[in-house]
């Protein structure tokens, strides 16, 4: 947000941003996500626009509409897994999922 405020002489700390997730199943997932941002101040046409692109182009945003890999690294005592000591890892990438 101090992306949006700060050129602008908004006070971003005044900013409030609720976040919202419906929970799917089947797999189990969040199926859709609410942002309500609370400005202490009215905006005009433009800046509602100019609001709505920084917003469409943050870090999260971005992240969530192009899904990373996920890379899941379990460490185990060596012990459990060949009965000797120290630790080992396994890695196990998780294939990109099929958005619709």
């Amino acid at each position: 947000m101090a992306q949006f405020c700060e050129p602008r002489h908004l006070d971003s700390d005044a900013v409030e941003i609720e976040v919202e997730g419906d929970l799917m199943h089947n797999p189990g997932r969040i199926g859709a996500i609410t942002v309500k941002v609370a400005l202490p101040v009215e905006l005009d046409e433009d800046r509602l626009k100019a609001l709505l692109r920084t917003v469409s182009h943050c870090t999260i945003h971005n992240t969530l509409t192009a899904a990373p890999d996920i890379r899941v690294h379990v460490e185990t005592p060596v012990a459990a897994i060949s009965g000797g000591s120290g630790s080992a890892t396994a890695t196990r990438e998780r294939p990109e999922p099929q958005w619709r």
